[in-house]
């Protein structure tokens, strides 16, 4: 995700487990963006809004996407995602499942992609850490990563039991989607951001 810092939430008996993690967030204000690491619910403090940008424009790219295509599956902003590691639920900024998934429940088990926007000061120990998280989604085709401190796309596809990873970078890339089949020009997710090509 963008610009935050992690903090920890109220005392707790640890490791919370994901159903009592589920319990804590309905006791939580509306707008409060928890995540579970290793058993403790950390709290994400709001992005900055080229954050926030770029994350709508990549919804509303696949939304477009899905009316024009017909397609069955459906994109949304971030949903609590459950991880077959125990102990840990993430909160991707966007993720698209099988339209059936996404709007039977509050949080998934499964996704076709997750993306996160990122900045340059997210630790990469973290981004590696949730990476191989998403790795634990069943059908997880792709992991996206759009930087918000430059125009760069980083796709990870799923292979085997591992990522290859590949980069888009520029007003000219484009970001191919294969297990959706869609594509999308990167100018247009960071339209209305600093770093969209004056026109």
């Amino acid at each position: 995700m963008g610009s935050f810092n992690e903090r920890p939430g109220p005392p707790y008996a640890a490791p919370m487990t994901f159903e009592a993690f589920l319990a804590f967030l309905d006791e939580r204000p509306d707008g409060e963006r928890w995540e579970l690491i290793d058993g403790e619910p950390v709290l994400n403090a709001s992005p900055a809004q080229i954050h926030q940008l770029i994350a709508y424009n990549l919804v509303a790219a696949l939304m477009r996407a899905k009316e024009a295509t017909g397609a069955a599956w459906l994109p949304s902003f971030g949903l609590v995602t459950k991880l077959r590691r125990p102990g840990n639920a993430y909160w991707p900024d966007v993720l698209v499942a099988e339209e059936s998934v996404a709007s039977a429940r509050n949080f998934l088990e499964t996704a076709l992609l997750v993306a996160e926007v990122w900045s340059k000061s997210n630790r990469l120990a973290r981004r590696r850490q949730k990476l191989e998280g998403y790795l634990s989604l069943p059908h997880c085709g792709h992991v996206v990563t759009l930087v918000q401190d430059e125009m760069l796309a980083i796709r990870h596809d799923r292979a085997g039991d591992g990522w290859a990873e590949h980069e888009v970078r520029g007003p000219d890339g484009v970001l191919d989607l294969p297990a959706l089949a869609v594509s999308f020009p990167l100018a247009g997710l960071y339209r209305y951001t600093p770093l969209e090509p004056r026109r």
